[in-house]
Order: C-alpha cells, then sequence, then structure tokens
C-alpha cells in the first residue's frame, strides 16, 4: 500500500462514499431537489475546505493565488487570472477561493445530472461520476471548472440551441481552459442526427460550418499556438493500457447487444413516456460515450493526454444512468451488475490502491491550524 494512503484517510472516504451514495439514492428516490441539493454541498464542503496538500495541483494554485496578490503575471489564461484577482480582492482566503471553485464545479454538475431526472438513474449517474473523477478533479481544478461548463451548456444541444453553448464553451476557454475548444466537437456529432434537426438548425449548422472552413486559416494558426502549448505531452510515448477502457467499451458493447434483442424498431421502448427530443439524446449519448472513450484513452499512451477528452466523459455516466434503467428486468440486471461492478472497482483504487491524484491522506484546512 501507498505509505501516504492513511487508515484515517481510508475511513473517511469509505465513509464519504456511502453518504453521496445514500443521498443520491434518496435524491432519486423522493424526486426531491433539496436532497440533490445536498449532496451537492458535501461535495462542495470536501473539496473546499480539503487542506493544501490533498490534491498534486492544489499547491501550485496556492502559489499562483500568492503571486497573484503580489501583482505577479500568470502564464496561462488571462480569464483565469483575472478571476482569480477578483475572487482574492472579495476576500483574500486561499480556501474561499477553493470553496468557489468547488461550488463551480459540484454545483453545475449535479444541477446538470439533476435535470435528467427523468431520463437516468440519477444515483448511479452521480455515484459513478464520483468514483471515477470527484478525487481527479480536487488535483486538475482549473480544467474541471471548464468541463462543468461544458457539460452544463450541453442542456442548449439537446434544446439545439447553438448559439448559447458556444458562448458558454467560450467563457469556458476563455476563463479556465484554452483546451475546452474541443467542445465544439459536439455541434460537429449534431450533423450526426441531421433527421432531428428543422430547416432553421439545420442552416444554423451549415452556416458555422462553412463559416469554419472560410475562416480555416485564422483557425489553424490558433490551433498551431494550441498545439504547441501542449506539444510537450506528446514528447515521451508508452504504452500503458488499462482495464478502464475496456471495462467501458465492454458495457457499451453489452447494452447494444440487449437493446438489439428488441428489434431495431424498438431500440428505445425501456424508456417510457420519452418524447422525440428525449430519443434524440439519448442516441447522442451513445456517440458521446464513444467520443470520451477514444479521447481518454490517449492517456494510455501519452500521459496527460487523455485529460483532452474530460470535455465528454460526463456523458459516459449519463449513459450508465439510461442502461440501468432497462424496462426488462434480466437486461436491468445485468446492466446494473456491469456498471457498479466498474465503479467499485475504481473506487476501490482510489481508496486503497493509488494515489495519482494526491487524494490522500486527506486534511481539512482547519487541520493545518491545530
Amino acid at each position: 500500500m501507498n505509505p501516504q494512503i492513511t487508515v484515517g484517510s481510508q475511513v473517511f472516504y469509505i465513509i464519504l462514499s456511502l453518504i453521496v451514495l445514500l443521498i443520491a439514492s434518496i435524491a432519486e428516490k423522493t424526486k426531491q431537489k433539496e436532497f440533490a441539493i445536498l449532496l451537492a454541498i458535501v461535495l462542495i464542503f470536501v473539496s473546499g475546505f480539503r487542506g493544501y496538500t490533498v490534491g498534486r495541483d492544489t499547491r501550485n494554485y496556492v502559489v499562483i493565488f500568492a503571486n497573484i496578490n503580489q501583482g505577479g503575471y500568470y502564464a496561462k489564461e488571462a480569464g483565469f487570472l483575472f478571476l482569480c484577482k477578483v475572487i482574492l480582492n472579495i476576500w483574500n482566503n486561499y480556501t474561499f477561493a477553493f470553496l468557489l471553485f468547488s461550488i463551480l464545479i459540484y454545483g453545475l454538475i449535479v444541477f446538470r445530472l439533476w435535470e435528467l431526472k427523468d431520463k437516468i438513474s440519477f444515483s448511479c449517474a452521480t455515484f459513478s461520476f464520483y468514483s471515477f473523477y470527484f478525487f481527479e478533479s480536487m488535483n486538475v481544478m482549473r480544467q474541471f471548472c471548464a468541463v462543468a461548463l461544458v457539460f452544463w451548456a450541453t442542456r442548449y444541444l439537446q434544446k439545439k440551441k447553438y448559439i448559447p453553448f458556444m458562448v458558454v464553451v467560450l467563457c469556458a476557454t476563455i476563463f479556465f481552459h484554452s483546451s475546452a475548444l474541443l467542445s465544439f466537437l459536439y455541434l460537429g456529432m449534431e450533423f450526426f442526427s441531421w433527421k432531428d434537426l428543422d430547416r432553421k438548425q439545420r442552416r444554423l449548422l451549415t452556416t458555422l460550418f462553412v463559416g469554419g472552413i472560410l475562416f480555416s486559416g485564422v483557425i489553424i494558426s490558433f490551433l498551431g499556438g494550441f498545439t504547441e502549448k501542449y506539444q510537450h505531452f506528446f514528447r515521451s510515448a508508452e504504452a500503458n493500457i488499462g482495464f478502464r477502457v475496456f471495462a467501458l467499451l465492454g458495457i457499451f458493447m453489452v447494452s447494444l447487444f440487449l437493446y438489439s434483442k428488441k428489434g431495431k424498431e424498438n431500440v428505445y421502448d425501456s424508456y417510457s413516456n420519452y418524447g422525440q427530443n428525449d430519443l434524440y439524446m439519448i442516441r447522442n449519448a451513445r456517440i458521446y460515450y464513444l467520443v470520451s472513450c477514444a479521447l481518454t484513452s490517449i492517456g494510455y499512451f501519452y500521459e496527460l493526454m487523455g485529460r483532452i477528452g474530460y470535455y465528454f466523459i460526463m456523458y459516459q455516466f449519463v449513459y450508465f444512468g439510461m442502461i440501468v434503467r432497462e424496462k426488462n428486468q434480466i437486461a436491468r440486471w445485468i446492466m446494473k451488475l456491469m456498471v457498479y461492478l466498474i465503479t467499485l472497482y475504481v473506487l476501490y483504487g482510489y481508496i486503497f490502491v493509488h494515489n495519482g491524484s494526491w487524494h490522500h491522506p486527506y486534511y481539512f484546512v482547519w487541520d493545518y491550524l491545530k
């Protein structure tokens, strides 16, 4: 066992995991938003009041905040520098900054999943997100702020309101992480749902596509700087393929097989009372799921590059929430077994084995004052 993984830290995370699962289950069963808010508060509290040694990059952010206080320059996104200045001018307290960023991350993610509660298993989606990425989010905080914004913005994609979606993606890019530009891939994937779009929506997508071609020189020039910024991630290639990607693809293939048994025209019969817009979302969720698997798997060959798939990872958990609601009892239990096995496998690793995100040992910020 990693010497930094203490028994006290393990017990803390076990209790936290049980609390998350319990609150999420109660929220799903009662359909009361107050429990979803309580769930978000729990995650915000643990992340926002974490000690400065919890999370690999947490200490780096402390240094950044200190430099900003001294009038220093932050070499990353200028928008993030501006946000930090505003926050620290309100209250010059680093924990206050971590708390606000935690509210943004978990507030938007839980809120968006709650919006989908009639289409997914809220408890399954939230608990699987917690198991897969809560610990990592305390490390890659800035990017997860962008991820949360993009995931929340997909509510506009579902309504086929592309301009508001683009505005939010640009905000995520400017204020948090330039890699959020990859989220424009969502618009490209809308062409797979061409038959579901009306004339106005098709015209807008076509205009965006043509505009992209006309301004391709500017885009390529910008992407040149973008790729130069991250090219050092590609300098060392090492194949280190893990079990997770195969498990995710296995779940996807089994779900397709089970649904195909109903016949092509009845694939979505298990989702009762769904309208056309909901079926559009279900079909697109499959595409997002596969894209997230493909992009995050790059990390098995180039360390850290798997993070470019983070803007699509939330749909892994949305899809989990969909397939465990299968109407057929046997199929539903097969899906639940597979989803919860991989979820518990990942959670077990974070609690008992791995500490790559430096989430062990866990301390609250006030523990340092003792």
